[in-house]
């Protein structure tokens, strides 16, 4: 259960027994459109992570990082 919808119900009164499977019930849409594009694409779902950042730094040995 995520940081701040434990709170959220036990505000509501539902006891934390509750708390899995109502944060499971809240997600159910979601993991079945998540399925409906696996079985659509004959894919699982990757999204394209590029990195952007600089290549090649250079990485201090462990004596000149105080380790």
């Amino acid at each position: 259960v995520d940081l701040y919808a434990a709170p959220v119900f036990w505000m509501l009164g539902f006891s934390p027994e509750l708390n899995t499977p109502l944060f499971s019930a809240a997600r159910v849409a979601g993991w079945c459109a998540h399925v409906t594009e696996q079985h659509d694409h004959n894919r699982l779902i990757r999204p394209r992570s590029l990195y952007i950042g600089h290549q090649l730094r250079p990485y201090p040995g462990a004596a000149a990082r105080g380790a």
